[in-house]
Formats: structure tokens, sequence, C-alpha cells
């Protein structure tokens, strides 16, 4: 399902859309500088992860909601939020310089 939020006063426009039926962003508030996303709760001791193409770095949260600041006036941003059980959990990064 997709919903455009449109706020006049600032003439911002933000796309969502929900993948998963019962979860997704309630809300996506952008300034000229930064986000605050909000969500739909998943359960109790559910830890949530948040990152962007455009924005370096992975970031956890317990609350349903999250603020990115630092962001560039008038650059589109590609925000994901998933919902991660308790237990174990596994994440591989690498670092690379490509070929001169």
């Amino acid at each position: 399902m997709r919903r455009v939020h449109r706020q006049p006063e600032s003439g911002s426009i933000a796309t969502v859309e929900r993948v998963s039926k019962g979860f997704g962003f309630l809300s996506v508030e952008p300034t000229r500088a930064s986000v605050r996303l909000t969500w739909t709760a998943h359960r109790n001791e559910t830890r949530y992860m948040l990152f962007s193409q455009e924005i370096y770095g992975v970031y956890f949260t317990k609350k349903r909601t999250f603020q990115f600041v630092g962001l560039e006036p008038g650059k589109t941003y590609n925000v994901f939020v998933l919902a991660v059980e308790q237990g174990p959990q596994y994440i591989a990064s690498a670092a690379f310089q490509t070929l001169a």
C-alpha cells in the first residue's frame, strides 16, 4: 500500500509504502534538515533497525519513533525500518576502495 503525505506549510512530500501487512510508517515529517519517523508497533520486546540508502549508518531503537538530523535540504532520502525480534543478531559489513 502506498500513501503520499503532503505538508503544504513546508512544501514537502513523503511517499510511504507499507510492505508488511499491519507494519509500516504512520508518519514521515520532513523539515529542511531533518525528518521525524513514526511507525506501528510490532511486539513489546521488538527492536527496530533504521537505515537509509543515502545516510551512512544503521540505527537501533526500542521506541516507535526516530529522527534523522543533519540532512541536506532538497535531497530525496529512502529510509527503511525493520522489526527485529530478540535473540542473536548477525550483521556483516565491508569497506572497500575501488581500483584506480
